[in-house]
């Protein structure tokens, strides 16, 4: 990992683990909230920065959780072929906004689950109100692709379809 006085001013910003550990709360926050529902794995918690910081792949994905995970794969095959290579360049970053969040109780984290801290929704909905629209559209790609992850079915099934191991 490279050095924070050593990163370029992009990095900085859209890659700092403040942001990308607030993405995957919003990841883990709707499996919370789904009574009854599985939690969000560890290992799917890898897929959040590589699908949602992307503008193309974020503006890709479908509006709603009534277009299955595997059709709209089915119908993006370009995403799937660049995941792997995005994924992989993201395992740093994830890492470090996993250390992040994990060590200022945004979320828990164990071998099975991460599990987001509920007590910091009310200032995460003030924070989200004073975002730009790009940073907003970020927090809610995030939780939308828990929710559809949940929808899709387990852990291995999610990850089997993204062509992805952990």
């Amino acid at each position: 990992m490279t050095a924070w006085t050593d990163r370029s001013i992009e990095e900085k910003a859209l890659l700092n683990p403040a942001f990308c550990a607030s993405l995957i709360w919003n990841f883990a926050l709707v499996a919370g909230e789904q009574q009854g529902q599985r939690p969000l794995t560890f290992a799917e918690a890898y897929l959040v920065l590589p699908v949602v910081l992307p503008k193309g792949s974020r503006e890709s994905l479908p509006r709603s959780t009534r277009t299955s995970l595997a059709t709209w794969l089915d119908e993006n095959p370009s995403f799937q072929a660049t995941l792997v290579a995005r994924t992989r360049a993201m395992v740093p970053f994830t890492k470090e906004a996993l250390i992040f969040g994990g060590t200022r109780q945004l979320f828990q984290i164990s071998a099975e689950s991460i599990n987001a801290n509920t007590e910091w929704k009310r200032r995460a909905n003030a924070v989200l109100r004073q975002s730009s629209l790009e940073t907003q559209a970020c927090l809610k790609k995030a939780a939308f692709l828990g929710s559809w992850f949940i929808e899709t079915g387990s852990a291995n099934t999610v990850m089997a379809l993204m062509g992805v191991r952990p």
